[in-house]
C-alpha cells in the first residue's frame, strides 16, 4: 500500500512531500496504535506515580517501539518544496496557527524571508521549464515535418 503526505516545519518555513511504501498490515498496525494512543488521553486520571500517567506509558513502552518495528520496513521517499508554494498548492495540509513558534522572534522573521524568496525562485525556474516542456513537442513536430517523416 501506499500513502502521501505533506510535512510542515513553522519554524524554519520548510516543507516536503513524501511517499511511504509498505505492506497492508503495517499500516493497520500503526493506526491502530496510534488510536490507541490518541484515546488513552481520555484516560488521564490514572497516574502511576507523580509524573507518570497511562498515556505517557503506553507511548514510551508500547507506541515507541512499534513505530519503529514499522518504519524500519517501510520504504519511504520525501521531495523538499518550497514552504509557501505547497502551503498554496495543498492548503488543508496547514494548520492556520501553526506551530508553537514565537512570530515576534527575529529568527523565525529571518526564515520566513528566506522561504520567500527561495519560493519566489521555484516558482522562476519552474515557468520556464514549464514554458520550454510545452514548446517542446512542437520543435520535435517541425523537425519531424523537415525530415518528411510525418
Amino acid at each position: 500500500m501506499k500513502d502521501w503526505g505533506i510535512a510542515t516545519n513553522d519554524y524554519w518555513y520548510t516543507a516536503s512531500v513524501f511517499l511511504e511504501d509498505k505492506p497492508w498490515y503495517l499500516f493497520a498496525l500503526e493506526r491502530t496504535v496510534m488510536f490507541v494512543c490518541d484515546m488513552l488521553s481520555v484516560l488521564d486520571f490514572i497516574k502511576f506515580r507523580k509524573e507518570w500517567d497511562i498515556q505517557s506509558l503506553f507511548h514510551v513502552l508500547i507506541c515507541c517501539r512499534v513505530t519503529d518495528f514499522v518504519y524500519k520496513r517501510t520504504n519511504s521517499r520525501h521531495i523538499d518544496l518550497p514552504y509557501f508554494f505547497l502551503k498554496k498548492e495543498f492548503p488543508s495540509f496547514f494548520d492556520e496557527k501553526g506551530m508553537c513558534v514565537d512570530e515576534n522572534n527575529e529568527e523565525v522573521e529571518n526564515n520566513k524571508k528566506m522561504a520567500k524568496v527561495l519560493d519566489k525562485q521555484f516558482k522562476d525556474a519552474y515557468t520556464v521549464i514549464v514554458k520550454d516542456w510545452s514548446k517542446r513537442p512542437l520543435k520535435r513536430l517541425e523537425e519531424r515535418r523537415r525530415k518528411n517523416e510525418i
